[in-house]
């Protein structure tokens, strides 16, 4: 076993023995837990050695150009209990956010909401609940969370939109906001084919649910649909605006 971030996703410490993660061992994380799923930690390697694929530096510029921007709403509810809402936002207006001296994003900005993120009626679709308290580490979930996803074969990454269903988060929460996060869940492999493009001929994006490098869902057959994906993130605080498409868009 390796060791990685993430989260357990089914419940389960996968030995390579079990069908239901067709046959794909489990990790560890830093911390020692046993049964973290992040098998796209797997694949990463592959996909970073494609000459045109940098997927860190992909997802830095299109975060500093303002393509990728997840929004997190905390609402304090009486009773101590906390609700979370996922939004991906905009620029008002569009074009690229605001940077600090470090070219990370400046704290205190107005986005606006996607629809991306809402549904028909203008709802929020990814909103999730728990008690927390102040200055805790927190597990929240599960969510279906909509995620632009930077396609790396482009001079300029232009994000894909793929879904991390079942998606939990876990974070440190206190007065000041959200802080070392992270988030787990699955990504379709047929998502992931779409979204990670300039793949080489005979790569597993070629085929990718027959590739066997999915542990998650599996069919009928026995052949997983999906892959354990985990993303590391920090945050700063910020204003949410109108929906986007109430501005024109």
């Amino acid at each position: 076993m390796g060791i990685t971030p993430g989260l357990d996703l089914d419940g389960q410490v996968s030995d390579g023995s079990d069908a239901a993660s067709c046959h794909m061992l489990d990790f560890v994380s830093a911390d020692g837990t046993p049964g973290i799923d992040n098998q796209f930690a797997t694949i990463l390697p592959v996909v970073e050695a494609i000459p045109s694929v940098d997927l860190a530096a992909d997802f830095r510029d299109a975060i500093a150009s303002g393509e990728i921007l997840l929004l997190i709403e905390v609402e304090t509810r009486s009773g101590g209990e906390v609700a979370l809402s996922f939004f991906t936002g905009r620029v008002p207006g569009g074009g690229a956010p605001l940077l600090d001296g470090d070219d990370l994003l400046a704290a205190n900005q107005i986005f606006d909401l996607t629809p991306l993120s809402l549904g028909t009626t203008g709802d929020r679709v990814a909103s999730t609940s728990f008690a927390c308290a102040v200055l805790a580490t927190v597990l929240a979930g599960a969510v279906d969370l909509p995620l632009p996803w930077p396609a790396s074969d482009a001079p300029t990454p232009t994000p894909e939109p793929a879904t991390i269903r079942g998606a939990s988060l876990r974070f440190d929460a206190s007065a000041d906001g959200l802080t070392h996060g992270l988030i787990a869940g699955r990504l379709g492999l047929q998502d992931l084919a779409r979204a990670i493009t300039g793949m080489p001929s005979g790569s597993f994006i070629d085929d990718p649910t027959s590739s066997g490098v999915g542990d998650l869902d599996p069919d009928a057959f026995g052949v997983c649909q999906s892959i354990s994906v985990a993303l590391i993130f920090d945050a700063i605080p910020a204003i949410a605006g109108a929906p986007a498409r109430e501005r024109g868009r």
